[in-house]
């Protein structure tokens, strides 16, 4: 009769899995970069310090990703 042991790679492995779907489903928060008009900009503007663009961060996922926008 073989004795088997619990290993520690099972609540390692769940662990990943439950990252990798909260990842998967867009629900951790995400920054953009906006002009003052509240247009989607390229990163580049804000990282550059072009005039009126700033990050602002945006939630999204859960059912109807409503994606809504709060300024940073």
């Amino acid at each position: 009769m073989e004795i088997v042991k619990k290993s520690a790679a099972v609540p390692a492995a769940l662990i990943i899995a439950v990252a990798s779907t909260i990842t998967a489903t867009g629900c951790s928060p995400r920054r953009e970069c906006r002009d003052a008009q509240g247009n989607l900009l390229p990163d580049t503007a804000c990282r550059g310090g072009t005039a009126g663009a700033r990050w602002v961060s945006v939630q999204s996922g859960g059912f109807g990703n409503s994606g809504a926008i709060s300024g940073s």
